[in-house]
């Protein structure tokens, strides 16, 4: 049976921009008004009136990392992080990590690759942030990231198609290539084959 929740079950848009279960049951959804908490029937709302370090309301997506911390990228205030049932930016002071971050990759060692607006890519490692610098890359706005079972980074980006990584190779796929549209905004690696899924203005795969 599917049921459906809308601003009249006490969402507060039904423009959403990601939904995850975390591991502590609740339903972690995100939108351009706010995060919320939901348990099937109470819905708590986090915007900037609750936490105020925020600059605007606007979130992009969220993930779990294996300790059960989330990670929120948003458009304005950088990375945020709940643990321990506290919200706080993620190293506030740090003027190279860009503010409007569209999408990150929580990798098996600690580290975070973060896609930005207009600005990149960007890897955070131990608190140290690093640009990944290639012409490719730099000044791009970054749609959505996923690693490959083979240690391959692909990056979907909006306007210049996917770019693969790996180490300090890479690889662009453009409409040249067989993709629908230069334009990506997500994308997945499809386990076992050298598959990926991506959206753009339809979802495709694209093997490698």
């Amino acid at each position: 049976m599917a049921r459906q929740w809308t601003g009249e079950n006490g969402l507060i848009s039904n423009n959403l921009t990601s939904v995850i279960q975390s591991t502590s049951g609740f339903l972690w959804v995100t939108s351009y008004v706010g995060a919320i908490r939901f348990d099937g029937i109470k819905a708590d709302v986090y915007d900037h009136q609750m936490l105020p370090f925020l600059s605007n309301d606007s979130f992009y997506a969220l993930h779990e990392d294996k300790a059960g911390t989330l990670w929120f990228s948003t458009q304005g205030s950088g990375i945020v992080i709940y643990r321990n049932q506290k919200f706080e930016p993620l190293l506030p002071n740090n003027k190279l990590l860009p503010k409007s971050i569209r999408c990150l990759k929580l990798n098996a060692d600690g580290s975070v690759y973060a896609g930005s607006n207009n600005q990149g890519l960007f890897l955070i490692r131990d608190s140290v942030v690093t640009q990944v610098s290639h012409p490719a890359l730099n000044e791009i706005s970054i749609l959505g990231l996923d690693e490959d079972k083979f240690g391959n980074l692909w990056i979907a980006t909006d306007g210049y198609g996917v770019i693969r990584k790996n180490g300090s190779t890479y690889v662009q796929y453009t409409t040249a290539n067989g993709l629908i549209s230069n334009t990506v905004t997500s994308i997945l690696c499809s386990l076992p084959m050298r598959c990926i899924r991506y959206v753009s203005r339809f979802e495709c795969y694209f093997k490698w």
